[in-house]
């Protein structure tokens, strides 16, 4: 008993598994910050797309006046993307990532204190050596590891609600249930939930734990149940005033979700879900759990591999259907509701996989319980983890979300180049496509931004805008490859090529190129009828020289160098009509594969030439006599268009043709 008294009067993470757990811990971080570092900067979609936007719209208060910049996600709540904004803003790398990173580290402790806590009610008196393979085994979790260092939601409202379940769990096998932590853990979960909607199935697994609170007095347990439910409630009335902010301003408070519910005149009545991740059938279900293991796509836009998924299925039954093989208390059996609970609920309502995160963190726990109900020994127990760990280290598979190189010290996150014109005069911007959001905060603060294709509701809303008297003029901000269909889109607003004509000026980001085309009154114009008249410069470095160009179909992506056609026809629009009369083509280009040394046709003016390239970069002139009244696009068709597959899996292969850094029209003299 001597013994014992003195175990329990030493804190646990000063006795040597304890130590252990916490070298674990401190390993864990160190090893992340590296990898954070190596990894470079954020660059993933949500991020570009809504994410950078709505951080700044929040602070700067633009959601008085924009309507939906980034699309339906434009209507998420913004808070936790303030930080991710500031930070990006304001701080240079690596530390904008680091205090993004400092953020997820708080997983860390609360799976630690999770694990103590099972442990104890598994019968450990002290931290074992299964414990610390337990929290090991928490730690593969290949999408935590996937969004360290970026802003991405689910890894960073992870702590809130790992930190709520260990607040819950505690209190099951506690001598005395302490209210306070009963409602604190209501208070992260609800909190949790009302930033970030797809939390809602951890609330209500947790809530689905309370009958363990029951101890023979039904009133008791019904009055702690609550206490942890007016937690919850208080918890997200802390997120609440958005929700009002949609109420008063779109008549629904998750627009433009659930709206067959609310019926929100800003949105088509229909519920909003994304079908790509659902399990239609339980046998795709029943393939997800093999594929996790060795990778898939199934859950997720990028290939991740996590054998704990899989492996604890195999386990699953084997703990369910025999006999424990020990006794264990209640914060154990919790553990295990809420994780099975939380992944049916998943399952069934999201089946994506980042939205998993937190059961993900938990998941070695989870495994920890199942083990000890099938084995009575600490040895086999330990031998079991180890080889759970070992399987899930070799087989892990992190996907990347993107990520650029970045120097230390750069305070330009996205390496936009934003021109005098667009920093210094603010402008009404008609913004196309996505992801494009991440632009807006570089352009004049007093601009005003109004998304288009988000909904025809919406739309109508900003016509009405459009026909109020402004001193701003009009622009479209679009990426290069949204603007071939631009007048489709304008023409629900009455804008035709017939009543405007376009002046575009150019940006680019470290991500893809944009326009910036102000809408001139006046139709059809014709570029200046000397000189140079068309600058298609394609590369990134080239671009203060690129001039009347209005949109670029049938290219790869834009690279320091230029642009490989993909496909069999590349088309370049101008932004006016091309002068009547004897035009200059110079091409600047390469030829790739099987179209080195064959003809390559271009089409300007309903005129058609010839050109021959070879596999270096030479300049070919082509000379056309333009009789068209308006010709403002130039074709051409490359006759062996060669397959090139990029590295990465998953990504389309494109189709190479010839590799341009320049073509230039110019006005031959009469």
């Amino acid at each position: 008993m001597k013994g014992m008294d003195q175990t329990h009067s030493t804190p646990w993470y000063q006795q040597p598994m304890g130590r252990l757990t916490a070298v674990v811990m401190v390993v864990a971080a160190a090893l992340a910050t590296v990898f954070v570092y190596l990894r470079g900067q954020d660059l993933n979609w949500d991020l570009l797309n809504y994410h950078y936007y709505t951080g700044y719209a929040l602070l700067t208060g633009r959601y008085a006046h924009d309507i939906a910049a980034s699309g339906m996600q434009s209507f998420l709540h913004p808070a936790t993307n303030v930080f991710a904004y500031l930070s990006l803003r304001y701080l240079p790398f690596p530390f904008s990532a680091w205090s993004t990173l400092l953020v997820q580290l708080a997983s860390l402790p609360a799976i630690a204190l999770i694990a103590k806590e099972v442990g104890r009610s598994l019968g450990y008196v002290k931290p074992s050596l299964s414990q610390v393979l337990a929290v090991v085994l928490c730690l593969l979790s290949p999408l935590w590891w996937s969004e360290l260092g970026t802003s991405f939601f689910s890894s960073w409202i992870a702590p809130v609600l790992l930190w709520g379940v260990y607040l819950l769990v505690r209190c099951f096998d506690a001598p005395l249930i302490q209210s306070r932590s009963l409602f604190m853990a209501g208070v992260l979960l609800g909190f949790a939930t009302g930033l970030k909607l797809t939390n809602a199935p951890f609330a209500v697994a947790a809530a689905c734990t309370l009958p363990l609170l029951h101890r023979g007095d039904i009133r008791a347990s019904l009055r702690m149940a609550l206490v942890f439910i007016i937690g919850g409630v208080f918890g997200a009335l802390l997120t609440a005033w958005w929700y009002g902010y949609l109420w008063l301003e779109w008549q629904s408070p998750l627009f433009p979700l659930y709206n067959t519910i609310f019926k929100s005149p800003f949105y088509d009545l229909k519920d909003y879900r994304d079908m790509r991740w659902k399990f239609f059938e339980f046998s795709e279900f029943w393939d997800y759990l093999y594929q996790s293991a060795v990778g898939t796509v199934k859950t997720s836009e990028v290939r991740f591999a996590d054998a704990r998924i899989l492996l604890i299925s195999v386990l699953l039954p084997f703990a369910i259907l025999r006999r424990p093989a020990t006794k264990h208390g209640r914060s154990s059996s919790a553990l295990l509701i809420f994780v099975g609970v939380s992944f049916i609920l998943w399952a069934r309502l999201f089946a994506y996989q980042r939205y998993l995160i937190p059961v993900e963190l938990v998941l070695g726990v989870f495994a920890w319980v199942l083990i000890a109900r099938i084995f009575a020994r600490e040895s086999l127990r330990v031998a079991a983890l180890a080889s759970l760990v070992v399987v899930s280290a070799v087989l892990l598979k992190v996907p990347d979300w993107g990520h650029a190189k970045a120097e230390n010290g750069s305070r330009n996150p996205f390496s936009i180049a934003i021109p005098e014109q667009l920093r210094t005069t603010p402008a009404r911007y008609l913004v196309m496509g996505a992801p494009i959001g991440y632009v807006l905060p570089y352009l004049n603060a007093d601009s005003v931004f109004y998304g288009l294709n988000f909904s025809r509701q919406s739309e109508r809303l900003i016509a009405q805008k459009l026909r109020e008297p402004s001193p701003l003029p009009l622009r479209v901000l679009a990426e290069d490859k949204d603007l071939p269909g631009i007048w489709r889109s304008l023409a629900r607003f009455a804008i035709t090529s017939e009543t405007h004509s376009f002046n575009c000026t150019y940006l680019t980001t470290v991500v893809s190129q944009y326009s910036s085309c102000e809408l001139v009154p006046g139709g059809h114009t014709t570029l200046a009828d000397h000189g140079e008249i068309i600058n298609a410069a394609f590369g990134t470095a080239d671009i203060a020289q690129k001039n009347g160009v209005l949109w670029e179909e049938g290219f790869s992506y834009q690279e320091s160098w230029g642009r490989w056609s993909d496909g069999r026809v590349s088309v370049l629009g101008f932004q006016a009509c091309l002068p009547q009369g004897r035009l200059r083509v110079s091409i600047t280009a390469r030829a790739f594969g099987e179209n080195i040394g064959h003809p390559v046709q271009f089409v300007l003016g309903g005129e058609q030439q010839t050109a021959i390239f070879d596999d270096s970069f030479s300049n070919t002139s082509l000379y056309f006599t333009n009789t068209q009244e308006c010709a403002n696009s130039l074709t051409m068709r490359f006759p062996a268009p060669v397959i090139f597959k990029r590295p990465e899996p998953g990504v389309d292969p494109r189709y190479l043709g010839l590799g341009f850094t320049r073509i230039q029209i110019i006005k031959e003299p009469q």
